[in-house]
């Protein structure tokens, strides 16, 4: 069987808007996003709303908006964060909303915390359907990047790079059964 995502990207390029020329509705996606407009998310494949995900780093912006657009889809979402208090704020504000929408605090640049964060998510749900790795950082982005020092491109790589992989072998488990 081929795979659902994979069925539904093909379909998204190959779709034509009418209104734009002929231009891939992936491409008028892209455009959007490189010009800072939040994109709105593919419905034809996320209408279940017996689904579980997981978002990182969802606090604010991007993040904020995907869990905010899967919730409208009646999806249940964990909005993961490292700062509990403004995760906690995010979650109140979104509820107000409609939505079963959950806080998880995680720090993807800890291990330790991951785990934790693990931990108490297993202990209330049996499986995972989609995770969204979203938390990331620019740091210290006045300085050109001849000029940036290594301390600030190791902890921006553990984070966007690493916490990504970590959080994906930590809650796989919880993905296979999703």
């Amino acid at each position: 069987g081929e795979c659902p995502h994979c069925a539904e990207l093909q379909t998204l390029h190959g779709r034509r808007d009418e209104e734009d020329g002929g231009a891939d509705e992936a491409v008028l996606l892209r455009r959007k996003l490189v010009q800072g407009e939040l994109v709105a998310l593919p419905t034809s494949s996320m209408n279940q709303s017996n689904r579980i995900a997981l978002v990182t780093g969802a606090n604010r912006g991007i993040g904020l908006e995907i869990v905010r657009q899967l919730g409208e889809r009646g999806i249940s979402v964990w909005l993961a964060s490292r700062d509990s208090a403004a995760g906690e704020d995010a979650v109140d504000a979104l509820r107000k909303e409609g939505g079963d929408i959950r806080f998880l605090q995680m720090d993807v640049a800890e291990i330790g915390s991951i785990r934790s964060a693990f931990k108490t998510f297993s202990s209330q749900v049996t499986r995972l359907d989609i995770l969204i790795n979203n938390a990331g950082i620019l740091l210290d982005e006045s300085t050109s990047i001849l000029e940036v020092g290594p301390d600030v491109v190791h902890r921006t790589i553990t984070i966007n790079t690493l916490g990504a992989f970590f959080v994906t072998q930590t809650f796989l488990s919880l993905l296979m059964k999703g």
